[in-house]
């Protein structure tokens, strides 16, 4: 059952990418030989030598040669793609990701891929980059000649792996990864003419940014591969002057050659990073009943279940969102009662996994709060200029609370004697190594947590919670009108005490979250920083969209006095 649409969502759709990728790679190719042959001055011999390199028969053996590679790197790089990103909490969880075992052979993959493809693109336009041993003579009088080694081979092909091993980092650490799903749906050739120009745009400005560090490690460490091909292949150096020397970088032609390449190379990648994203994230209709028990497609609820495969669950979640917004005839499915016996289980599986979702989130935003409220960071009290913890009272002498302590034991206000704790558990060796290398300045700024990252960390799988909030209060506000029998007004207590419990949480923890500094401006939040601040919006919005449908009905469910009294603001609109 989860296996055939696994393949389906999986297998098809991945498969349906890489297809088109390879479709669009000619022109990748073609926009390289216009880059490298580019002439301002001589625009028909320009025009000419890019055409003859294309239809030379010759040069497909390459152009193959470049779609198998890039095929492979694509292949690769699947099962890295997440729905929710990672976030690392301290500096030494961060640098331990980057040399986890999967992600080194991911990196030292694209590193060759870089290698070959540069190597390949080099021999598509010939000259002095095409071969690594060229045929060198003292001088321009002398016929004697002798094999050479070509610098300018290796400093472009290092030049591809580098751009390889880069881009493999930053595909981690930047969360390129990471598939968003698109706030409004749209056609997926709208979606890859709109991010065309922005890709090519960020490639170019990535690779201008790497050259200028590749300049630098070349200089300081080119000569080691140098000098151990010289002497292992027994070649002799070229007349002019090494690459590696300050006369070498100054070469114009040899800078243009590594941009173009590089710059070809990462967008390629990112091109098919983007289109597996696209592919992907594209929705899924899953049937909201089957009329049979023995089934091969998965209902919506099994979506909505599924832990197996997160995507799938992703997916399922977005599909109720469709479905409550846009879809009556779907909707008036979930209301429906089963044959025979009656029963509403359509909606009661879905409500079930909304709820108990939303009620997780709930609970963990819980925990993060009460935890900082007893171990946050220190605040100062008005009036008082001794830092304290939110959990201590200010035992000032002028204090009527104020009592002395005694060794055995504590007076309370009242008169009464309260005994001392039992002596508190003792802290295992390995813990007390731990603490003490906390204290030490360099080893605390690699393992104390990143300011803000906790809280990222706990909102970075939020986004399957939105949906289920729209999904939930459009469902409701809808089953006013359309729900005949009643079945979502059994559950509807339940529905609004979850969403006022998590409404309370959230709240509690943006005054909390003292590190938490203000949003960031368009364009330079990173996707799961707006995460949080998208539940917040789409949970006042969801609660607002049913007490404005049942109005004052509302209170006469029975619902605990604190949230009766949050209620009441939103019905009166003053939350």
């Amino acid at each position: 059952m989860e296996n055939s649409q696994v393949r389906e969502v999986m297998r098809l759709r991945a498969i349906k990418s890489l297809v088109f990728s390879i479709w669009r790679l000619p022109l990748f190719v073609a926009l390289y030989l216009l880059l490298s042959y580019v002439s301002f001055l001589h625009p028909i011999s320009w025009i000419q030598g890019t055409f003859r390199t294309i239809f030379t028969l010759s040069n497909w053996m390459y152009i193959l040669l470049i779609g198998l590679i890039n095929s492979i790197v694509a292949i690769i790089s699947w099962k890295h793609f997440t729905v929710a990103p990672v976030v690392r909490t301290t500096r030494l969880d961060l640098i331990l990701s980057v040399v986890q075992p999967d992600r080194l052979l991911h990196a030292a993959g694209h590193a060759v891929a870089g290698g070959t493809l540069t190597w390949c693109y080099a021999n598509l336009i010939g000259g002095r980059y095409a071969n690594l041993i060229a045929s060198c003579s003292e001088n321009q009088t002398s016929n004697e000649e002798y094999e050479c080694l070509n610098e300018h081979h290796i400093f472009t092909v290092f030049h591809g792996a580098f751009v390889g091993l880069v881009y493999s980092v930053q595909f981690f650490l930047q969360q390129n990864n990471y598939m968003t799903f698109p706030v409004i749906q749209q056609p997926k050739s709208f979606q890859v003419q709109n991010k065309r120009l922005p890709l090519l745009r960020k490639s170019a400005s990535t690779i201008f940014q790497q050259v200028k560090y590749y300049y630098l490690l070349f200089w300081l460490f080119g000569g080691i591969p140098k000098h151990w091909m010289l002497h292992t292949l027994g070649l002799g150096t070229s007349p002019g002057p090494a690459v590696n020397s300050l006369r070498g970088f100054l070469d114009a032609g040899l800078l243009w050659h590594v941009l173009v390449t590089g710059f070809v190379i990462h967008a390629t990648w990112s091109f098919s990073s983007m289109l597996y994203k696209i592919y992907n994230t594209e929705p899924v209709v899953f049937p909201v009943e089957t009329a049979f028990e023995n089934h091969d497609t998965m209902c919506l609820h099994e979506a909505l279940a599924c832990f197996r495969q997160p995507l799938l669950k992703y997916l399922g979640y977005l599909d109720l969102f469709l479905l409550s917004k846009y879809s009556d005839k779907r909707r008036k499915q979930i209301f429906r009662l089963s044959q025979p016996g009656g029963h509403p289980h359509n909606w009661n599986y879905i409500v079930t996994e909304c709820v108990s979702s939303i009620n997780a989130l709930t609970n963990s935003i819980t925990v993060y709060n009460n935890t900082s409220l007893t171990t946050g960071p220190i605040k100062h009290l008005s009036g008082d200029k001794t830092p304290m913890r939110p959990t201590e009272t200010n035992n000032n002498p002028l204090n009527g609370d104020f009592h002395h302590r005694h060794p055995e034991s504590l007076t309370a206000a009242n008169g009464g004697i309260i005994t001392n704790p039992p002596p508190a558990k003792q802290v295992p060796m390995q813990e007390k190594f731990l603490n003490e290398l906390k204290k030490k300045p360099v080893i605390a700024f690699f393992l104390q947590d990143i300011p803000d990252m906790s809280s990222r960390r706990l909102f970075v799988d939020c986004q399957k919670q939105i949906w289920a909030l729209e999904a939930l209060s459009e469902m409701v506000a809808a089953s006013y009108n359309e729900d005949t029998f009643g079945v979502v007004q059994t559950w509807l207590p339940e529905v609004i005490s979850s969403l006022l419990s998590l409404q309370e949480g959230v709240d509690k923890h943006f005054k909390l979250a003292t590190n938490m500094v203000r949003r960031p401006p368009k364009g330079t939040e990173t996707s799961d920083v707006a995460l949080r601040y998208a539940l917040k919006t789409t949970l006042k919005t969801a609660i607002y969209r049913i007490t404005d449908r049942f109005a004052d009905h509302l209170e006469h469910f029975k619902l605990s006095v604190e949230h009766l009294r949050r209620l009441r603001m939103f019905l009166d609109h003053k939350e």
